[in-house]
């Protein structure tokens, strides 16, 4: 089940050594939560994903660019030693936002990324960071890429958009008060970047 706590995330990954995306078509080779793929056609695929752990923290509902980088260098702060441990590590993929449709939604408006299962997990120091844990899951995902390299929140709404409209009319079940955004590249990459969004099958 999801926490009123639950936020989101989407910008960046960086290197690592345990998990890599075995299935997925990110364009590199990166930790990232493992998955198969159940159903797969033109606009979207169903994947079956096992049961992951995030580091997020919340942030502003209307997802102002400058609250999402505010946001991020929350958790940005907890990988570089803001933890009970002192400990410094990589952030994996992917970066992930979750954006709720409204008040009703069980999920707040967060930014969050994915723990490996390797990773020796550190206490934060800072209150706002929160963990969360969800249990296997199915995702329709829709990816898609940007020729420049960056992404609008209208780019995410509009393919958010796109994928409910296919889903309702293939008559799929699903959780439409939120939708989340992925990001698979690192910062420094400006051109033909990957990116995903996603409803929760039910």
């Amino acid at each position: 089940m999801y926490t009123s706590s639950l936020v989101a995330l989407c910008l960046l990954c960086l290197h690592a050594s345990v998990v890599f995306c075995d299935v997925s078509p990110a364009p590199e080779s990166i930790q990232c939560p493992k998955f198969q793929v159940v159903e797969t056609n033109d606009d979207f695929e169903l994947r079956a994903y096992d049961a992951t752990r995030w580091a997020l923290t919340s942030t502003d509902p209307s997802m102002d660019p400058d609250a999402i980088t505010d946001s991020f260098m929350i958790l940005a702060r907890y990988t570089r030693g803001f933890n009970n441990k002192g400990m410094i590590f990589e952030m994996a993929a992917p970066w992930t936002e979750f954006i709720p449709f409204n008040s009703d939604s069980p999920i707040n408006a967060s930014v969050a990324f994915f723990l490996p299962p390797e990773l020796d997990i550190p206490d934060p120091t800072d209150p706002n960071v929160f963990f969360l844990t969800f249990p296997a899951t199915k995702l329709y995902v829709k990816s898609f890429r940007t020729v420049d390299g960056w992404v609008k929140k209208d780019d995410f709404s509009e393919k958010a958009k796109s994928l409910y409209e296919t889903l309702l009319a293939q008559e799929k079940t699903f959780d439409a008060s939120f939708f989340a955004c992925n990001t698979y590249d690192s910062l420094s990459k400006v051109v033909d970047r990957y990116f995903e969004v996603y409803y929760v099958a039910i």
